[in-house]
């Protein structure tokens, strides 16, 4: 059954930036990308991307992933609360704050991944 309010060809999103990239590295070392001009390193597991060219929106989604270190059971967040913050942050169109979440605390990751679609 169709549904009418969405049409996939009619609002499908494009891939606005992405970037693969090693967080345990100072500075942090961006293996490849599209649109991020340099990775922000806001302290052990916070990043923030910046785009090399302004968003037309800050209504965009984001696609974090990354691989943990051997036997670290962890999760991400992408433009969520930083840790030690009460405030959510907000994203803009020049870039946002991503987290990598351990089970204790934040944690660098080796192998981190974002993609943003708009």
């Amino acid at each position: 059954m169709a549904n009418s309010a969405f049409n996939l060809n009619e609002t499908a999103s494009a891939l606005q930036a992405f970037a693969t990239f090693d967080g345990t590295q100072t500075p942090i070392v961006i293996r490849n990308q599209m649109n991020i001009a340099s990775i922000t390193d806001n302290g052990v597991g916070q990043y923030h991307p910046n785009f090399t060219t302004n968003l037309a929106s800050a209504n965009y989604t984001t696609l974090v992933t990354f691989r943990p270190a051997s036997g670290n059971n962890a999760y991400f967040y992408a433009y969520c609360t930083i840790p030690g913050t009460v405030t959510p942050t907000t994203p803009t169109t020049s870039g946002f704050d991503m987290a990598i979440n351990g089970v204790t605390s934040t944690i660098d990751s080796a192998y981190a991944m974002v993609a943003v679609f708009l």
